[in-house]
């Protein structure tokens, strides 16, 4: 019996140490580096402006502006969060004074399968001009341990000239657990009192 109430005392505290494993940032891009080499891929009207006025932080943002090529302009992420679970999704972002008209149309996805299809994060339509904003997303629980996780930011601007800024993108994510920590933690506990008994 008194195996039984220690094992669930072990588990419990292994469950607990569990839960306060923190987040770590495994990916993330403030466009210092003056290029999109931190992404999958970049296509259409993006590009990197360097302002220490006009950045969220740092000397650079990266811009999207309009017209839009066919298909729209896009800026792909692939990154992997095998070993990690809870992931987050974060960056800033500000309409400069040419903001998005009601035609236009920017959005932010995740796709759990290397692209084949996409969920949305967030629309942006019709918006004024404004500050720097931070926007976060907490993804399900699908996209932890996934090795096809992908982010993109898809731009379809039909203004001349209109566009959006963005700045500081983050993706963090707390580690998973290794098993072989779980099964040391519990020999260590349960060891003592296995050898009282004897």
């Amino acid at each position: 019996m008194r195996k039984i109430i220690a094992l669930a005392v072990a588990v419990f505290f292994v469950l607990a140490l569990c839960q306060k494993s923190k987040a770590e940032m495994i990916w993330s891009d403030g466009f210092e580096s003056g290029n999109f080499s931190a992404w999958a891929s970049v296509s259409g009207d993006w590009s990197i402006m360097s302002s220490t006025t006009y950045a969220h932080s740092g000397s650079k943002r990266a811009s999207v502006k309009g017209p839009s090529t066919s298909g729209g302009d896009i800026l792909l992420l692939a990154e992997s969060s095998t070993g990690y679970k809870n992931i987050t999704f974060e960056y800033w972002y500000r309409f400069p004074s040419y903001a998005l008209l009601v035609s236009d149309h920017v959005s932010v996805d995740y796709s759990l399968n290397s692209g084949s299809s996409w969920q949305t994060l967030t629309n942006y339509i019709k918006t004024a001009t404004g500050e720097w904003t931070q926007a976060s997303f907490s993804l399900p629980a699908f996209a932890d341990n996934n090795s096809q996780l992908e982010f993109r930011v898809l731009a379809q601007l039909s203004g001349d000239g209109n566009r959006m800024w963005f700045d500081d993108f983050a993706l963090a994510a707390e580690p998973i657990p290794e098993p072989t920590s779980v099964l040391i933690f519990l020999s260590c506990f349960l060891y003592p009192i296995v050898r009282r008994k004897h």
